[in-house]
């Protein structure tokens, strides 16, 4: 029987490149999407402008996507 895919924390934000596929995987607590490496400055940008919005108050939520995100460069 397979084991049962731990389930990640917000902070645990991970980002995952499979350049044979021109993608990368963004995983976080519940949630993963898979975008073009060509689109990656374009989701950094916004996950950065989620981060900073109304002074900072979502920066616990998305500061470590951002993180994962910078990882990849």
């Amino acid at each position: 029987m397979a084991e049962p895919r731990r389930q990640l924390r917000p902070q645990d934000a991970r980002a995952d490149l499979d350049a044979a596929a021109g993608v990368f995987v963004l995983t976080s607590g519940k949630w993963s999407a898979t975008h073009r490496i060509a689109d990656l400055d374009r989701w950094l940008a916004f996950y950065r402008r989620m981060r900073d919005r109304k002074g900072g108050i979502y920066a616990q939520a998305y500061a470590p996507v951002v993180d994962a995100l910078e990882d990849l460069r």
